[in-house]
């Protein structure tokens, strides 16, 4: 029983020699104000503010005495037995807490310690290139490259063909933020629109605005223009129109993309052609006109993207308050909402005075559309709301005049 005894007690000794080794030998953390920086990256992403930015304080006081440790915290893995420990804790009660971070949360901490560094820790780019290469640790090395900015576009020109396609698609998102002015990154990022990944072509699209070299991006862009992925599409619209008139060439396939089936296609389409080429309202006033009532529809849609800029629609619109679909009366409404409320309001009372019954009853249900500005409306719709022989354009007018007050009554509420 002795001897049983006595080998507990040496396995526990050698442990206890073991740990104070392994502890006395370890690689010793930067310090600053007595905290060791592992116990201020803990504080980074804390609220209240204060924690956090104390946090980032202390990491640009350690500055690049920090490197090796943020570099071992960012190559940081989880043991098998590590993972089933944190699984097991995360079911017991929510009050028991244990400081034990997993792999991902020491990625996190690390990664925004070299937000706060910046260029300043450029020395760690070649350690940050190699973790790259590993699935796990790749996506945070790339962010972390690109908070150190134009020295390290290089590795993330390299990334765009990482077989992670998170990777590409953070190497994408990075070279935009740092806005090189290098042909080569512009190249790279032109060609990252083929991309199989459709995510990793949005990131390359937003990114192509924040470089200075149209001609290679523009014709890239608008061919972008046909991907199969709407939100890519999308993307490559919203480029477009930071060119501005530089993008003409790109009106057509943007003056198509206004009936696209998807409406938020269409939205965009219309914001891009308002920054690129204004002038196309009055193609699209005539369209207005066109024999089907879709087109016509989508048409009084898009002009209201265009506000005050579609001015000369007005005319075009306002004779559209007659079409005899519905749809687009009533978004032809809405458009003159946005572009010329006042024009539209007259009008429409100018039509309450009409010898057609209908044409009254039509412009006293539409002149609700316009509640702040009708409110010089309001004596002719009592009075019809009244007077009118129609029983249809009395009850039009009741509806109108009671929704113009309440709306202007609780439009003091609202300030």
């Amino acid at each position: 029983m002795n001897q049983r005894y006595r080998t507990v007690l040496f396995v526990l000794l050698a442990g206890v020699i073991l740990a104070f080794t392994f502890y006395a030998l370890r690689p010793r953390e930067p310090v600053y104000q007595g905290r060791r920086l592992s116990a201020w990256l803990r504080d980074m992403g804390l609220y209240p503010a204060k924690y956090r930015h104390d946090a980032e304080e202390a990491v640009r006081q350690i500055g690049t005495n920090s490197l090796p440790t943020l570099l071992k915290l960012l190559a940081a893995k989880d043991s098998f037995l590590k993972k089933l420990t944190l699984a097991s804790l995360a079911k017991m009660h929510p009050l028991i807490r244990v400081d034990w971070p997993s792999a991902q949360d020491l990625h996190v901490r690390a990664m925004l310690a070299f937000h706060v560094l910046g260029p300043e820790a450029k020395a760690a780019i070649p350690a940050l290139t190699d973790l790259l290469k590993h699935p796990e640790t790749a996506t945070y090395a790339a962010r972390a490259l690109m908070s150190i900015g134009p020295d390290a576009v290089l590795p993330l020109v390299r990334a765009l063909t990482n077989e992670n396609r998170i990777v590409r698609r953070t190497a994408a998102f990075g070279l935009g933020q740092i806005r090189s002015a290098e042909t080569a990154v512009t190249l790279a990022l032109v060609k990252s629109l083929k991309d199989a990944d459709a995510r990793v072509r949005h990131a390359a699209a937003e990114s192509l605005r924040r470089t200075n070299e149209p001609d290679l991006v523009i014709p890239a862009l608008l061919e972008t223009l046909n991907d199969a992925d709407s939100d890519v599409r999308r993307e490559a619209m919203l480029s477009l129109a930071i060119f501005g008139s530089q993008a003409k060439e790109a009106v057509p396939a943007l003056s198509q993309a206004l009936y696209d089936t998807n409406s938020s296609v269409r939205f965009d389409a219309a914001l891009a052609l308002r920054q690129i080429d204004p002038q196309v309202v009055t193609v699209l006033a005539a369209k207005l006109e066109d024999t089907n009532s879709v087109v016509r529809s989508l048409t009084a849609e898009a002009l209201r993207h265009f506000g005050q800029q579609a001015s000369a629609a007005v005319p075009a619109l306002l004779k559209a308050l007659d079409d005899p679909d519905n749809d687009v009366r009533s978004k032809a409404l809405v458009a003159l909402r946005e572009i010329n409320p006042d024009e539209a309001v007259s009008f429409l009372m100018a039509r309450l005075r009409d010898s057609d019954p209908e044409v009254r009853q039509k412009a006293a249900w539409m002149i609700r559309c316009f509640p702040q500005k009708a409110l010089p409306a309001l004596p002719l719709l009592s009075c019809l709301s009244s007077n009118d022989p129609d029983s249809k354009v009395r009850r039009a007018a009741r509806r109108s005049l009671f929704f113009i007050q309440s709306s202007a009554k609780a439009k003091p509420a609202e300030k």
